[in-house]
């Protein structure tokens, strides 16, 4: 039996899936058999990693994703109050400029390890900014009233563990919003090759993140996810931790299984493009 536990459910069930072979998927996936958790091989090498990240960042999407998220804060926060928001992950800012627009009395505290990405934001005086990797900050215990985490938690090395110190950090009854890739995507028709050839370590199906944020002391208040989307989108409240063993999820466990043999049989006519595009 392997050594390796899970990141959710903390069980040495961690195991190769199947390896991404050709071209610049070349990384091999892992399946908790006990949970379903799905995760990637880290990319050992910084500049790889780095351009991959910068790739994944795609404008387009974060421009459309900020719009989508502040409606969907709107509906669980007051924002004529005096708001403490966490950006984690805060990219371009495209999310917090517009908080800071709506929003007159919120100050936001913006992290944002990756100088390619950070921008004007970085000046205003109701931001605070912060340029490290969450797992090296310290955050205030009980401070905010939002974090906000878009398409983040996906490359750190334990979600679970970044979900507890986010939960710490939040003021009872605070809200999580949180964003991750969303596994289910590879089962379209139309499913990119190089899906697993970006910078995400951990790819989650809607049950799994569930159960991440439920198990960590989160309640979900809404699930936002689009019917087919390639990120899950939820939004999820602080309650009292009832820490307990996460249960064995047999059906998430086939699910995964299915869902990475049949992508992995994909043919591999985008690796190409796609090697060119990391590199350049």
């Amino acid at each position: 039996m392997t050594e390796e536990i899970c990141d959710l459910c903390g069980n040495a069930a961690v195991e190769p899936a199947c390896d991404m072979v050709a071209g610049a998927r070349g990384r091999r996936m892992f399946l908790c058999t006990h949970c379903g958790m799905v995760r990637a091989a880290p990319i050992a090498n910084a500049e790889e990693r780095q351009a991959r990240l910068t790739l994944w960042s795609d404008l387009d999407l974060e421009v459309s994703a900020a719009q989508s998220h502040l409606v969907l804060a709107r509906r669980h926060l007051d924002f004529d109050a005096a708001l403490e928001i966490l950006d984690l992950g805060a990219k371009r800012g495209h999310f917090l400029t517009r908080v800071l627009a709506g929003a007159p009395h919120a100050h936001v505290t913006a992290i944002e390890p990756n100088p390619r990405l950070t921008c004007a934001y970085r000046r205003d005086p109701r931001v605070s900014f912060i340029p490290e990797r969450l797992e090296d900050v310290t955050l205030p215990r009980e401070h905010f009233d939002l974090v906000y985490a878009a398409r983040t938690l996906a490359h750190l090395q334990s979600p679970r563990a970044a979900l507890t110190k986010l939960w710490q950090a939040l003021k009872p009854g605070g809200r999580l919003l949180v964003q991750v890739p969303n596994l289910r995507v590879i089962a379209n028709a139309d499913a990119e090759e190089t899906y697993f050839g970006e910078e995400p370590r951990f790819h989650f199906a809607t049950e799994t993140l569930h159960r991440l944020l439920s198990c960590v002391g989160f309640k979900l208040l809404e699930d936002a996810t689009p019917k087919v989307a390639r990120s899950l989108t939820m939004i999820a409240t602080k309650v009292d931790r009832a820490l307990a063993p996460v249960a064995a999820m047999p059906r998430e466990v086939e699910n995964a299984e299915a869902l990475l043999a049949a992508y992995a049989a994909l043919p591999v006519r985008r690796a190409p493009e796609f090697s060119q595009a990391a590199t350049a």
